[in-house]
């Protein structure tokens, strides 16, 4: 884990698996920006980085990252049969896939979330243009500035 931007995955996977004698490996890095702007990042059949904010993102994705490669380190390591072990890679392959799946939609929904902040902020100002413009007519209208809250106040309430 990392609060810092890692360019040298591989070769931190590579020292930290051989010291601690694991056959798979998972980077974590708080936000995207810090992950080449990926979600998921998956740099081998057994390597992963992913970016968790623990105070925004659904824990479940990571707990399904953590499960997939558990998986993979047991089949990396399984003393079975040739049959099961290609069944279990099977899987894992499939699984991946649907991994690489989720990282599209994450980075689809982040996208629809910025584009709906944007919106948000367009409605506040277009509302705003729209409240001073109508200030301006009332203003027109009466020749006083006194009528202007008041009206204003009735048309929010509902009264005429």
């Amino acid at each position: 884990m990392t609060d810092s931007p890692r360019t040298g995955w591989i070769d931190y996977f590579d020292e930290a698996e051989r010291n601690r004698a694991a056959v798979a490996a998972i980077g974590l890095v708080r936000s995207p920006e810090q992950n080449d702007n990926q979600t998921i990042r998956v740099l081998g059949p057994r390597r992963i980085v992913a970016s968790f904010d623990p105070d925004q993102d659904d824990p479940e994705l990571l707990r399904t990252i953590v499960m997939l490669l558990r998986t993979v380190a047991i089949a990396a390591s399984a003393r079975t049969g040739a049959t099961e072990v290609a069944t279990a890679e099977e899987k894992i392959a499939e699984a991946l896939t649907q991994l690489d799946k989720i990282a599209r939609v994450k980075k689809l929904a982040n996208g629809i979330q910025k584009s709906a902040g944007t919106i948000d902020s367009e409605c506040a100002g277009i509302s705003a243009a729209i409240e001073r413009l109508l200030n301006q007519a009332l203003n027109a209208l009466t020749g006083t500035t006194n009528a202007t809250p008041t009206v204003i106040h009735n048309i929010e309430s509902g009264a005429a």
